[in-house]
């Protein structure tokens, strides 16, 4: 990838520029002043900062994965849709409300891995965080089958191909819709800021480490009012919709199709994918279930796991 400039939508084209910093260069026809962002690492902005300006920053990343993953309208609309009973509602309602992530863990992840928990900063605010995980792939059996990283012995580094697990990218530009002026959020919103924080570490670590996002299929639960098999779920993530926008085929699951449509294959174990069952409990939309995908052709070796990609036009994986 190297550090091309990334286009997005012929909208807004961002591109990494001196020590972490971005620039934003207009591909429109009007001109207008360049963007100019910032990614740092969690670790290097919280030591940069004191006091209550420290606080209001890790608050500001809680309150972004709080919303979203645990994104209550979504949930609500899957339950009408799939006319989910009144109990049912209820006791989903009370695990979904436990995703999130507190700030003892945020700092965990980066004392554990500091240089891989990435932050896309607009002035000092937060915009997007990349959460990682870094770990050794020698076989199919040291993929983490929980998303409890911070508990899981994983292998070491060392002991295999390197991995970076991407496991959440969350994306707060919403959060600051009242400290923006109209203008600059518009921009911002069509800037691709998560896709571009993925891109990033793409290309910074991509040379050294396999970049493999844990994917939680996010619209399953406006699909199955019950929990799927894995057999369903298998199915389900390569199932097609047709993009009238876009004019292709693109996978039917929203939170999957930002991965692929950016880029990522899908990791098969055999000739299916790569499904991990209740490695999410509480993340009811996607049944606690994660799909495991990559930004690179996993290397011979690596025990029964191979990629393939996705055909826009066919609207299939191509094996």
């Amino acid at each position: 990838m190297g550090n091309s400039e990334q286009s997005h939508d012929g909208v807004l084209t961002l591109a990494p520029f001196g020590q972490g910093f971005l620039k934003a260069k207009e591909t429109s026809h009007e001109k207008q002043p360049l963007l100019n962002l910032r990614v740092a690492t969690y670790k290097d902005v919280v030591e940069s900062l004191k006091g209550r300006e420290r606080d209001t920053f890790i608050e500001r990343l809680i309150f972004m994965y709080r919303a979203s993953w645990a994104n209550m309208s979504r949930l609500h609309r899957a339950f009408e849709k799939t006319n989910t009973p009144l109990e049912e509602r209820k006791k989903e309602e009370e695990r979904f409300r436990k995703l999130g992530i507190t700030r003892e863990e945020l700092d965990a992840f980066s004392e554990r891995w500091p240089k891989t928990q990435l932050v896309l900063l607009y002035e000092s605010k937060p915009l997007a965080m990349l959460t990682t995980v870094e770990a050794g792939l020698s076989s199919y059996s040291d993929v983490p089958r929980s998303y409890n990283f911070l508990k899981e012995e994983l292998p070491s580094p060392h002991d295999g191909r390197k991995v970076l697990y991407c496991i959440s990218i969350v994306n707060g530009l919403a959060s600051l819709k009242d400290e923006l002026s109209e203008e600059l959020y518009k921009r911002l919103e069509k800037a691709k800021l998560a896709a571009y924080l993925i891109n990033y570490a793409r290309d910074r670590f991509s040379s050294t480490h396999l970049i493999m996002p844990y994917s939680a299929p996010r619209s399953l639960r406006m699909y199955y009012a019950k929990e799927p098999s894995r057999e369903e779920v298998e199915h389900y993530v390569l199932e097609a919709v047709f993009d009238e926008k876009k004019g292709i085929y693109r996978p039917k699951d929203s939170v999957i199709n930002f991965h692929i449509f950016n880029g990522a294959m899908f990791v098969l174990l055999g000739k299916t994918p790569l499904v991990l069952h209740s490695s999410r409990p509480d993340d009811v939309m996607a049944w606690g279930y994660n799909i495991l995908l990559a930004y690179s052709d996993i290397p011979q070796g690596v025990a029964g796991l191979t990629t393939v990609r996705w055909d826009w036009e066919r609207g299939k994986a191509v094996y």
